[in-house]
């Protein structure tokens, strides 16, 4: 009997199979945007013995292997498409890959760094490169991040019920976003990149009554969850975001603005003396049950007695002695997690460190370049991530075609701008949750390089 059921049960999950391969085949938009919706919903699982984000990940990687079939079959996709000569996005990209590729050569742990380049490669791939071949109009692009957004209202909805048996707390947000994400700075990150396109939709939907003010509940939603959140450099690149949101859209001089930094930093240069003065006098504690939002925000100062501060200066300065000893090759794609043990410093050591490498990255997409991929993989990730914000900047002030196709390029280039600020102090870009919209939004930046091309 045991086994008329083992038998019956794999001829159902055959059945399934079949017809999702026939729906990606047939129907690939309708299951691009449940891939879409499901992602902020997925939890983390392992699938013989490999850990993925269940079901987003594993429709990906079939989304993604019936789509290169199909296409090799079919030759529907010629490399003239990408239009590299247009597109210089699309040839650092793939430099960045080699030489990712590249330093696996040189990795500690092999398989380790095939499987985190993998990952990347399917990420950046995906929702990047094929995106950008296969979708052609603004509209089209709303209608995706929309499914992206669907699914986080839902995901957010149960987040903030969770966080409200503790009273909104901002000491106890930080892992309140579990399962649905890893912890509360990229729970934050992803609400953050989404909220200025949820505001400037209130724009875009002026001509409706009831579309706009759906996005003006959306817009107070997420202003909240960002706030509950209490990820402090979620905090800070929205409000960087919002200025520059504000001085793009009225197209502020570029070279006044640049002018003005240069100003701010010669007057942080002149008075270093009194600023670091006043940063070592800050006790504020980002982990104090009795913090109100303004020490918790003034606690990103805190270098000398703040856990998290002392950690992240800990990760980095683990991150740049093994940059030190391999400057060239890195360590490899994935390593750093598994190598930094012996480099963290005793007089940096905190009580949330570790020595088994079981507390994640070096928190910041700089250290990790430099420690995994040398300084080859960091040049190539700043050229990449200047190269997007000024493809941006340049296609704004040259006014597209309407004002609703503005507003949305604004929207993406203010959310690539707060996540450009948390690559400083955190890492996602393996994280597919905070992966998948950056790459949609560098898809778009990217893609209003070119003229009409074949749908989905």
């Amino acid at each position: 009997m045991e086994s008329i059921w083992h038998s019956l049960l794999l001829l159902g999950q055959g059945a399934a199979l079949l017809l999702l391969m026939s729906l990606i085949l047939w129907y690939p938009g309708y299951v691009l945007y449940f891939i879409l919706f499901s992602i902020p919903l997925s939890v983390d699982s392992d699938i013989a013995g490999v850990s993925l984000s269940v079901p987003c990940e594993p429709l990906l990687l079939m989304y993604s292997g019936i789509t290169l079939l199909k296409t090799a079959f079919t030759r529907k996709i010629s490399l003239s498409q990408l239009r590299i000569t247009e597109t210089p996005l699309i040839l650092i990209w793939l430099t960045g890959l080699v030489w990712m590729i590249f330093t696996v050569i040189w990795s500690d742990y092999t398989l380790i760094s095939i499987k985190k380049t993998v990952i990347l490669s399917i990420f950046s791939g995906f929702f990047f490169i094929y995106l950008y071949i296969n979708v052609k109009k603004p509209e089209e692009w709303a209608t995706l991040l929309n499914y992206y957004i669907a699914g986080t209202v839902i995901s957010a909805t149960l987040v903030l019920i969770q966080h409200s048996k503790f009273h909104f707390l901002l000491n106890t947000a930080a892992d309140i976003p579990k399962p649905y994400y890893a912890e509360h700075t990229v729970y934050g990150a992803c609400l953050a990149f989404i909220l200025p396109y949820s505001l400037v939709n209130i724009f875009r939907n002026r001509s409706s009554l009831l579309k706009s003010g759906i996005w003006i509940l959306l817009t107070i939603f997420f202003s909240f969850a960002l706030f509950a959140s209490a990820s402090r450099a979620s905090w800070l690149s929205i409000f960087l975001a919002a200025v520059a949101g504000v001085l793009i859209y009225y197209r502020f001089p570029v070279r006044r603005l640049l002018i003005g930094i240069s100003g701010l930093i010669l007057l942080a240069f002149a008075f270093q003396g009194q600023i670091l003065g006043y940063i070592s006098g800050i006790s504020a504690q980002s982990n104090n049950h009795k913090s109100d939002v303004q020490e918790h925000l003034i606690s990103v100062m805190n270098l000398t007695t703040d856990v998290s501060n002392r950690e992240r200066i800990n990760r980095w300065y683990s991150a740049f002695q093994m940059f030190k000893e391999r400057p060239l090759t890195g360590f490899g794609p994935g390593t750093y997690q598994f190598c930094y043990d012996p480099y963290q410093p005793y007089w940096l050591l905190t009580r949330i460190s570790s020595r088994h490498g079981l507390r994640g990255n070096s928190h910041s997409e700089v250290f990790t370049f430099l420690s995994e991929q040398g300084i080859a993989g960091l040049l190539i990730g700043v050229i990449f991530t200047v190269s997007v914000l000024l493809t941006g900047l340049i296609r704004l002030y040259r006014k597209p075609e309407n004002d609703n196709e503005r507003l949305l390029y604004l929207a993406v280039l203010c959310g690539l701008i707060t996540y450009s600020f948390h690559g400083f102090m955190n890492m996602f870009s393996d994280q597919i949750e905070a992966a998948s919209i950056v790459w949609m939004s560098i898809a778009i930046i990217a893609g209003n390089l070119k003229g009409k091309k074949d749908s989905l």
